[in-house]
């Protein structure tokens, strides 16, 4: 067994390569060429409907196999590692028909590389970079191995009676004592001697593009047990299988996929992680090294980015701030209008007024565009002020707008800023336009 470690050098380079990072990994977009548009148009309109009914077959099949397995059982027993038929046949069974279900969806070349330790060696394997559902393939060098996931998954269809069907470690990441139950219930399969299966766990607990690691959950490092790292590439000319935050959505990453001949996919097995004591005793440190472990044998940066609730956030000192500042976006969009920021700054007054003349007034991206003059029919001013609609309405708080206007106004401090911000008089606005664009409260 190979233990790997992190000296304080390669630690204080990798922090050095994080700073310096300006990708997002939670939007990806695939361009596609006339030529490649031709390409999947043509090989989508017969390979598409039929790799599509192949799979809902496939899934047909597994979904009676699922139920087979529990069927006369107990909860007690339920809740114990499968033994006898059950677990050779059935477990035999299904995982050649997730085998056949991924050579349906196009991947025909897995290249697999490493060795994969045995349960007693490393109880847990750790899977990165996670890009979407189809990376599910790593199930096939690896075996039916257990998953943990995410409680919700169990109420989809079949999808559910799989997951079931694989004695998954499943939690809701909005109740604290279902992680409780969970790290329980972790601690109890890595503690029993290779008695239960590998647990599989994605650490980065959501999907990205690739480009870089984001941070690892302390989930599958509390328990400070010995990981195997696996990597997991996509070495294809037209990158269809990512499904991130923003981006190409799910119809369109089964599309574009299923519409190739064939979808390449490289499963590497790194050697394994032993703790230190140090890491045992704290599994954030636990988790950022093998993260950067992960990184550095993948060729990208490990950086602070995580989700948040629903919106990507990285760490700047004790903040967690969104990957896409709104007032930045903002920015970007008013040049594509034409306008320029100092334009619309300027000719303010009217948004400012409507502020102050109806604090809790909502208005249409339509009325704000009116009140700063820009064209109201440019896609791009449609864009500028979408970022800031809440509901399903599709109508703005003017003062949210005013105030990402102030965060990028170089006139302002960030001092004033918060303080604007934070002041209860902010409703009603008390407006001097003595400044251009000055708020000032009584």
């Amino acid at each position: 067994m190979e233990t790997l470690t992190l000296s304080r050098l390669e630690l204080r380079k990798d922090k050095e390569a994080c700073a310096t990072v300006t990708c997002n990994p939670f939007v990806h977009e695939v361009t596609v060429t006339n030529r490649q548009k031709v390409k999947v148009a043509l090989l989508g309109t017969v390979l598409f409907p039929v790799r599509m009914l192949l799979t809902v077959v496939v899934f047909l099949i597994l979904w009676p196999i699922s139920r087979l397995r529990f069927l006369g059982l107990s909860k007690e027993q339920i809740s114990q590692p499968i033994i006898g038929w059950r677990w050779w046949f059935l477990e035999a069974l299904a995982w050649t028909l997730c085998r056949v279900l991924f050579f349906v969806l196009g991947f025909m070349r897995v290249k697999v590389r490493g060795r994969m330790a045995p349960p007693t060696e490393a109880p847990i394997l750790v899977v990165a970079p996670h890009s979407s559902f189809l990376d599910a393939v790593v199930m096939v060098p690896c075996g039916l191995v257990t998953v943990m996931s995410r409680a919700e998954n169990l109420n989809i269809p079949i999808v559910g009676d799989l997951l079931r069907f694989n004695q998954a470690i499943v939690v809701s990441r909005q109740d604290p004592e279902s992680r409780r139950s969970c790290v329980e219930e972790l601690k109890k399969r890595v503690s029993a001697r290779g008695q239960w299966s590998q647990i599989l766990i994605f650490p980065e607990g959501t999907t990205t593009n690739g480009t870089a690691l984001i941070k690892f959950k302390a989930g599958a490092f509390i328990v400070g047990v010995p990981v195997q790292p696996v990597i997991i590439r996509y070495p294809n000319k037209l990158d269809t299988v990512r499904w991130t935050w923003k981006g190409i959505n799910i119809i369109q990453v089964l599309w574009y996929t299923l519409s190739q001949f064939y979808t390449s996919a490289e499963i590497e097995f790194l050697p394994v992680y032993t703790p230190t004591q140090e890491e045992k005793d704290n599994p954030a440190l636990f988790a950022s090294n093998v993260q950067k472990t992960m990184a550095r044998a993948l060729g990208v940066p490990a950086t602070e980015f995580e989700f948040e609730g629903r919106v990507p956030v990285t760490r700047v000192g004790l903040l967690k701030l969104p990957v896409q500042p709104g007032a930045r976006v903002i920015e970007t969009r008013l040049q594509k209008t034409g306008a320029g920021m100092q334009a619309v700054l300027n000719g303010m007054g009217g948004l400012v007024e409507e502020c102050r003349r109806l604090p809790a007034h909502r208005l249409t991206p339509e009325q704000c565009a009116e009140l700063l003059n820009l064209p109201a029919s440019q896609p791009d001013t449609h864009a500028l002020f979408t970022s800031y609609c809440q509901g399903s309405d599709g109508l703005l708080d003017p003062r949210e707008f005013v105030l990402g206007m102030l965060a990028v106004d170089k006139t302002w401090s960030v001092e004033r800023v918060l303080e604007l911000a934070f002041t209860p008089c902010l409703v009603p606005w008390r407006v001097e336009l003595s400044h251009p664009f000055s708020l000032p409260c009584q």
